[in-house]
């Protein structure tokens, strides 16, 4: 017999050793073809991460499609261990 299962979640709203969370900050510069973004961002207290400038991997080419440096936005982000990847971008209103 085959129980379904709730997905099991770790301290912090992780879920399998992957955080998810948001934040908010401005777009400094866009590398397409190696997939990253720098953002001047403000604090990300669930990643202990301070405000400032990072530069994090992009899930793909369509994510930044709409956006340009200098555009202030809004961000979703996952975490595993010290990797960081923005899953979704769009621009503050």
């Amino acid at each position: 017999m085959i129980y379904a299962t709730k997905p099991r979640h770790d301290e912090n709203g992780s879920t399998h050793g992957v955080t998810h969370t948001t934040g908010k900050g401005t777009v400094t510069q866009i590398d397409v073809a190696a997939k990253r973004i720098t953002l001047d961002h403000e604090a990300i207290r669930k990643l202990k991460l301070d405000a400032g400038s990072h530069d994090f991997q992009i899930r793909s080419e369509k994510t930044v499609a709409t956006i340009k440096a200098g555009d202030k936005v809004d961000f979703s982000i996952e975490a595993r261990g010290n990797a960081m990847e923005i899953t979704r971008l769009s621009k503050q209103k």
